[in-house]
Parts: C-alpha cells; sequence; structure tokens
C-alpha cells in the first residue's frame, strides 16, 4: 500500500495565508470593538465655569520658531477660566526665545497667564524635552496639567470640552488623539498604518479598565494628568531619559492605578504631525528602537510577523494555492474593515474657528477638512507597501543607534547605554 507523499511547500504557503487571514480578522474585530468604545471630543459637554479646575498648559519648544506662533495663539483664544500656559524655551538656538517673549508681553488678559520659562543648559541624566516637561510642572500651578507639544493647534472649545470629560468620567489621565493634517499619498498611506498599529498595540478598546494594566496610552499631542496623580508617580522624574516619555507616562499612571480616559480628537485638537515620506521616516528613527525598548531579538520578531501578516497578502493574491489565495484576499477585505475609522462628528454650531485667528490657522482648518474626506479603506491596498516603510525605518533607527552608540536629539547626543538604563 503507497501513502501520498505530503507536500510540504503546499502546507506551508496555505498555513502561512491562514495564519494571515487570522491576523486580520483579528485586527477587525479589535477596530470595530476599538471604534465602538471610544468617544469624540467634540460629544463631551462644555463644561462651565464654576466646574473648570486649575489648568496648567506646559509646552516645551526646542527651535520650535517655524511653528509654534500659530499653536500658542491658539491657546491664547482659548475660552477658559483659570488657565495657566507655561512655554518652556529649551535651549533653541532659533527665534523660538524672541517669539514666546513678545507674544507674553502682548498679551493681556484676567483669565489667561502666559509665562515663559527659559532652560540655558541640560543637567546630566535627562533628556532635553523630559526636563523641559518637568521644569514646566515644577512651575505650574494648576489642579490639572496638560502636556503638549509646540505645534498643537486647538480650537477654543477644546479644553472646556477635555475637562468636562475628565471630571464626568471621573479620569486622573486624559488622552486625546489629535487630528492630524495630511496633504499627499504618503502622509495619509504612512499616517494610517501607524494609526491602526498603534490602536493595536495600546489596546485602545480596554483603556478605561483598570484590570487591564497592559492596555495603556499616552499621547504627546495631549496629556492631560490630575496633579495628584503625576506627582505620585514620580512626575518626569521617573522618565528622565525615556524617548517615549508620552506613552511610558501613561504606563505609569495606568499600572499605579489610575484612571485613564482616551478619546479622538479630530477638529478641536489638531497637529501637522508629518511631512512626506521622508518626514515620516527621519520622524521615526530617532525613537522606533526606542519603542522596542534597544532589543534585537524584537526587531526581529516584528521583522518575521510584519513580513507574513502585512505583505505576504498583496503577492498571495497572484501566487500560491486556490485555498492561499482566497485566505489573501479575506486578509485584505478585513485590512480595509480595520483601517476604516469611526465617523467623524459634525462640529457643533459655533465651535469653528473665529475670524481673529490667523490665516495659518485658518489654513489648518481647510487642511483639516479635505483630509476628513479621505476614503481611508482604499490604503487598506497599499498597507503592504507601508509595511515595507516601516520595516526599513526600524531596521534605519535600529542600525544606526547602535552604529552611532546612542540618538542625537535636537542638537543633543545621548548615549545608548545611559538610554538602556533609562527604560521604563
Amino acid at each position: 500500500m503507497k501513502f501520498a507523499r505530503t507536500n510540504w511547500k503546499t502546507v506551508t504557503v496555505n498555513a502561512l495565508a491562514l495564519a494571515t487571514l487570522g491576523v486580520w480578522l483579528g485586527a477587525a474585530r479589535a477596530a470595530r470593538r476599538s471604534g465602538r468604545s471610544l468617544s469624540w471630543l467634540d460629544d463631551a459637554r462644555k463644561a462651565g465655569d464654576d466646574e473648570c479646575p486649575a489648568l496648567s498648559v506646559i509646552v516645551p519648544a526646542c527651535n520650535e520658531a517655524a511653528v509654534i506662533e500659530p499653536a500658542m495663539r491658539s491657546l491664547l483664544a482659548i475660552d477658559y477660566p483659570h488657565l495657566e500656559i507655561i512655554a518652556v524655551n529649551d535651549r533653541s538656538t532659533d527665534d523660538t526665545g524672541i517669539i514666546l517673549e513678545r507674544l507674553a508681553n502682548d498679551h493681556t488678559s484676567p483669565v489667561t497667564a502666559l509665562n515663559v520659562c527659559t532652560v540655558k543648559t541640560l543637567p546630566p541624566g535627562w533628556l532635553g524635552k523630559n526636563h523641559a516637561l518637568a521644569t514646566g510642572a515644577a512651575a505650574s500651578r494648576g489642579e490639572f496639567l496638560l502636556f503638549t507639544d509646540a505645534d498643537v493647534v486647538f480650537r477654543p472649545d477644546a479644553l472646556r470640552r477635555a475637562a468636562a470629560a475628565a471630571l464626568d468620567r471621573k479620569a486622573d489621565h486624559l488622552v486625546v488623539a489629535p487630528g492630524v493634517i495630511l496633504t499627499g499619498f504618503w502622509e495619509r498611506l504612512l499616517v494610517c498604518y501607524f494609526a491602526v498599529m498603534f490602536s493595536l498595540r495600546c489596546r485602545t478598546w480596554e483603556i478605561d479598565d483598570p484590570d487591564k494594566p497592559d492596555s495603556y496610552i499616552g499621547i504627546g499631542a495631549f496629556n492631560m494628568v490630575r496633579r495628584s496623580a503625576y506627582d505620585a508617580i514620580g512626575g518626569h522624574e521617573r522618565l528622565r531619559l525615556e524617548v517615549a516619555d508620552d506613552l511610558k507616562l501613561g504606563k505609569l499612571l495606568k499600572q499605579a492605578g489610575f484612571r485613564q480616559l482616551y478619546v479622538l480628537g479630530g477638529d478641536p485638537v489638531k497637529v501637522r504631525w508629518v511631512e512626506g515620506l521622508s518626514g515620516f521616516v527621519n520622524g521615526l528613527t530617532k525613537n522606533f528602537f526606542a519603542g522596542l525598548e534597544y532589543e534585537w531579538t524584537t526587531v526581529i520578531g516584528v521583522t518575521l510577523f510584519i513580513g507574513v501578516a502585512h505583505i505576504l497578502p498583496a503577492p498571495g493574491l497572484f501566487w500560491g494555492t486556490r485555498f492561499s489565495r482566497l485566505c489573501c484576499a479575506g486578509a485584505m477585505a478585513a485590512m480595509m474593515v480595520a483601517v476604516t475609522p469611526p465617523r467623524r462628528p459634525e462640529s457643533p454650531v459655533g465651535t469653528r474657528w473665529p475670524d481673529e485667528l490667523s490665516t495659518q490657522q485658518r489654513a489648518l482648518q481647510g487642511a483639516w477638512e479635505r483630509t476628513a474626506r479621505t476614503p481611508w479603506a482604499l490604503f487598506a491596498l497599499c498597507f503592504p507597501l507601508a509595511a515595507g516603510v516601516w520595516l526599513y525605518t526600524m531596521w534605519r533607527s535600529a542600525v544606526l543607534t547602535e552604529k552611532r552608540g546612542g540618538v542625537e536629539w535636537r542638537g543633543t547626543f545621548y548615549r545608548l547605554e545611559d538610554l538602556k538604563k533609562g527604560v521604563v
């Protein structure tokens, strides 16, 4: 009696294709769960004057002259009582300090204060941004602290809605994902891919579950923290050399038992995050290896996973067995489901940008409205291409960090051995 020989090549191809389909079905299910669990900042009510907690907005700025004025003007135009804005000029060599001082001198308001702190030297054992955030926090007086970046633009009602969301949900840490202003194919594709990967990494549908300490989040554009919680975890002192300081702040807070809330910003909070393909690659080269905690085994594991789950489906549509091609087609369809974001609500009446804001801010509003109409699901068809860029950026980050023995960030070099000690 003869037995048919097993065709291991066919078995392997079918198994890989089936695994790929399983990965994307799981991702699509997770994306739907995340979409059902998340809310938009526009859904929150606007807190009244008597319930708005004292709020300190801390803005670190190192050589941000090209972008900081529209961002600061949007903060100065915010409708919020008891608002303190602390801009930290962190060793800037451009006109950042001059712009901040001019805005501070020109600004007069009985409810909003703009204070400028200047850092002239960086103490040993600190990353510049983390030290600037700690400096701003030490100078602040608010019941809540909002850590944000120097290029984030706010709508006038954004902080009233954020305060109401935090108070109504009893959150100690409110994270708002900003609306990202995008132009061109590469920006839309790569940011769409990044958003999916980030959501799955953080398991955003479990953020507000106190029994899920490994599901945490933090975003540098909008990390709003109750001061008592911030002090309880040791503040940025615990994050002195942590490159991914925004995410790791969320980790410390969540694992200390403080309640997190994650909402989508959309129109009220916007940022121009990357500029083109080179902007994406160069921007993530600094911190990609850090996000993997400088572990080469993780780099190799991620490479294998992305190669099979994210790149294989495209060629798999045209190569392999009939079964494997069907699995790859199903995986591509599931990708389209996974990347389709929740529907953006229309902005409530009366919350659009006022006419007195700068021309630059109104231009950002127009760019955001064009971005909001992007058919995101179509970019799933190009996800294998985005995955290739992702892998290139990851390996570039790892190789350059090892080759240089560290990371250069905003003109300061940080040694790899010191960065490894600072991982939280």
